[in-house]
């Protein structure tokens, strides 16, 4: 059981095993470009990133409701489920707020929106690990994703336009670790792996 909890934690990091450099470049190239955004073009950057963050949410939450169907007798499925469930009604939500009317739906009911979905989002993840206590390594990697939406929905909550250039650095130089990580990745392969005689 430990073990796949393990997997379905593991699943959605760009470090698991298996992913293709490609992806990992991809990723990282996506957060330098937000991050670099957001540091030279803090006025405009609030829209866009909450609107991308929405997105975001909208497919990882349908990536975890697809994920629960797949392994119905895992005990964490019903909090993944109404994790999934909200993320997605928020992510859809934020995602389309720019198509909106303003008086229907503004930009700063979305910001507030999406840090209550954060939250909620976190907190349904944090429960969820208690009642799943058996799965042994998949903690820690699964109490700081959580903590860190909490986190962003804090910021969110908190937030205004002054703090955008410092999201922005710390965004790209996640994405020039991801860069890195691509490098190390896309250099591994390449090598020809040498056999061990036993």
């Amino acid at each position: 059981m430990g073990e796949r909890a393990r997997w379905l934690a593991l699943r959605s990091v760009p470090w698991r095993e298996g992913v293709g450099w490609p992806v990992v470049a991809v990723e990282g190239v996506a957060l330098l470009a937000i991050g670099l955004f957001m540091v030279f073009r803090p006025d405009d950057a609030g829209d866009v990133t909450r609107t991308l963050l929405g997105a975001a949410l909208l497919v990882l939450s349908l990536q975890q409701i697809s994920n629960a169907f797949r392994n119905p007798g895992h005990p964490f499925v019903p909090f993944q489920m109404l994790r999934g469930g909200i993320g997605a009604t928020v992510g859809l939500l934020v995602a389309l707020q720019p198509l909106l009317p303003a008086v229907t739906f503004s930009a700063g009911a979305a910001r507030i929106v999406l840090g209550v979905g954060l939250l909620v989002v976190g907190a349904i993840g944090l429960a969820g690990l208690l009642t799943a206590r058996n799965a042994d390594r998949v903690q820690l990697e699964a109490v700081v994703s959580s903590a860190l939406t909490i986190g962003f929905g804090f910021v969110l909550l908190a937030g205004n336009g002054g703090r955008a250039p410092l999201l922005g650095w710390v965004i790209a130089i996640a994405g020039l670790g991801l860069l890195l990580y691509a490098t190390v990745l896309a250099l591994g392969r390449r090598r020809p792996r040498v056999p061990v005689n036993r």
